[in-house]
């Protein structure tokens, strides 16, 4: 009997919502796509002083790299 009331069950479940499923997926993916940028922007906001120091810090040695400037823990050159 058991049985039975579970097939029925399935079967109902089928008949009302099995041309949505494919929509019930696709809304699922949206929840999850938007909570992962959610918590990538929490993190960046949390972080977001140490990586712009870094971000300057790079910025400043390809700036001096491309100015030509020697930087002061560069080993001297013989010669």
């Amino acid at each position: 009997m058991r049985n039975s009331a579970r097939t029925k069950i399935v079967k109902m479940r089928k008949t009302l919502f099995g041309k949505y499923e494919r929509g019930v997926a696709m809304l699922e993916y949206a929840l999850l796509a938007s909570l992962l940028s959610v918590a990538a922007m929490s993190a960046v906001s949390f972080l977001g002083s140490e990586t712009q120091a870094t971000f300057f810090e790079a910025g400043d040695t390809i700036h001096d790299a491309v100015a030509g400037k020697d930087f002061p823990d560069d080993p001297p050159v013989p010669g």
